[in-house]
């Protein structure tokens, strides 16, 4: 039973105004699944824990299983801040988040931060689901990181800005989806690979990829925009510009809804932006462009250059 402050002494938690502490992460995850907690303390509902301060980090949890607590209980939906007193060999503390021993992996961005971002020199990868669903506008990412792994940082609906990027290689799926504020992102020389998903739901309308890139996936900037104030999808009337580079050879298509090989009633559109309607930048003619697309397993039905020097892509499986 919750007494006062203190929650169940086998738990080992203690609630004083804003501030959570706890002596490991099995206690927090005790705390987290206790049905008997009622969410008041000081402080009254969900939402209210700013600060999270954690005794020892050794424990048997794994890092998984940490991230699933902080990103996916409610009380923790305006955590601002993650402190470490004492690390082991696994975590440490930069910055009010949650990091791996050596300071080079950022595992858990708290979800109450607002304002910007900035993510400290030495990062080299954003881990799966770290930064997602938070409230910041604007993220500083620096020259070393290298790796920003699938839904990094999906769901944040406030982010406008991101500056950086300048040596990233590989954005996983659905890293920036539903990001519905974006409408730029700083594509680096050194990007490989853009995974499904990657940009979808976002504002995106000016959009450069470099030359060395290789490998799209699929709906990577199936985007949104604003329509007489309601959100939808990019239509023909609204196309927006893609540079493509000649060292891409690899654009996923949009996934069956089953493993037979025949026409489904599904259209995928797909819009690029060739620098000039002769397609200069792109060594291939007309022809070898579709017959490229044919890696996707798709017909190209309709080929239009607008005025924009836009190529619409309409096709049916």
């Amino acid at each position: 039973m919750q007494k006062g402050n203190v929650v169940n002494a086998v738990v080992n938690a203690v609630i004083d105004s804003n501030v959570l502490t706890v002596d490991t992460f099995n206690d927090l995850a005790k705390y987290c699944n206790n049905t008997v907690i009622s969410v008041k303390s000081k402080t009254g509902i969900y939402g209210k824990i700013h600060k999270l301060v954690v005794k020892n980090s050794k424990c048997s949890m794994t890092i998984d299983n940490i991230k699933h607590l902080l990103k996916n209980y409610k009380i923790f939906d305006g955590l601002k801040e993650i402190e470490i007193i004492t690390e082991d060999e696994r975590f440490c503390t930069v910055d009010g988040m949650l990091y791996s021993k050596n300071k080079r992996r950022l595992y858990s961005c708290p979800r109450g931060k607002y304002g910007t971002l900035v993510i400290p020199d030495g990062t080299d990868t954003i881990t799966e689901d770290s930064c997602s669903s938070c409230n910041f506008s604007k993220i500083i990412i620096p020259d070393s990181v290298k790796r920003i792994y699938e839904y990094a940082f999906i769901r944040n609906y406030a982010l406008e800005e991101v500056d950086g990027c300048k040596n990233v290689e590989r954005i996983g799926d659905f890293s920036f989806a539903y990001c519905q504020q974006l409408k730029k992102f700083p594509f680096g020389e050194f990007i490989k690979n853009i995974g499904d998903g990657a940009f979808s739901n976002t504002m995106l309308t000016e959009i450069y990829l470099p030359e060395g890139l290789s490998h799209v996936g699929r709906q990577a900037f199936n985007t949104i925009c604003v329509v007489n104030g309601f959100q939808t999808y990019v239509g023909q009337s609204r196309m927006y510009d893609i540079h493509i580079p000649s060292t891409l050879k690899y654009m996923r298509k949009k996934k069956r809804k089953s493993s037979k090989l025949c026409r489904k009633k599904l259209k995928f559109r797909m819009e690029w932006t060739i620098l000039t309607t002769s397609l200069t930048g792109c060594p291939m003619n007309l022809d070898s462009v579709i017959t490229d697309l044919d890696c996707w397993m798709m017909m190209v039905t309709k080929w239009k250059i607008t005025k924009k020097g836009a190529a619409n892509y309409s096709t049916i499986e």
